[in-house]
């Protein structure tokens, strides 16, 4: 009987590191407000929306379900989507491996357009296209670039509209931890 318990408390005890040492630290609003973003205080699924890929096929923003995900929507005219871009790369590659997906969604320009400009300015993250942008309008976009934060499970948790320094080793460590 004593075997028993001991050994059942140590098949608890490993269960929970092993829980404890593959999860994801979810940061709340008071963090995600810290560094400039607003919280979304809301439970709402975020609204099925859909774009293209850079082959022309249809991808659902549900599809990244699982992942914590940096949706941004941009143009090629827009001086500030320039102007994160690369910082937007620094934190996109600095979290390769992990459960995040950037999805950078053109906003209604052609996609021969947005094809030369990713070549031009060697963007190394998934560009998506909204060339109609109706995936914005679902969103409510109305002003570039606007970003939204979702969760795992597909909520919106934060936005921003502007430009903003996504590589900063905050941000960073912020979007390590929650991608785990």
């Amino acid at each position: 009987m004593k075997k028993n318990l001991i050994i059942a408390a140590l098949n608890a005890l490993v269960l929970l590191m092993a829980v404890s040492c593959g999860s994801a630290t979810v940061p709340d609003d008071d963090a995600l407000a810290a560094l400039g973003l607003t919280p979304i205080r809301t439970d709402t699924e975020t609204p099925v929306a859909s774009f293209l890929d850079s082959e022309g096929m249809e991808r659902r923003l549900d599809e990244f379900r699982g992942s914590v995900v940096l949706l941004n929507f941009w143009a090629t005219w827009c001086p500030p989507c320039l102007a994160e871009m690369p910082s937007m790369s620094v934190l996109y590659n600095e979290l390769d491996k992990l459960e995040f997906e950037m999805v950078a969604v053109n906003v209604g320009e052609s996609p021969e357009l947005v094809a030369a400009f990713v070549r031009e300015f060697d963007i190394d993250f998934p560009v998506y296209l909204d060339p109609d942008s109706r995936a914005a309008a679902v969103f409510g976009v109305g002003s570039i670039p606007t970003t939204l934060i979702i969760d795992r499970n597909g909520d919106a948790r934060a936005y921003l509209s502007g430009a903003y320094e996504w590589d900063t080793p905050e941000v960073i460590e912020l979007f390590r931890d929650w991608s785990r």
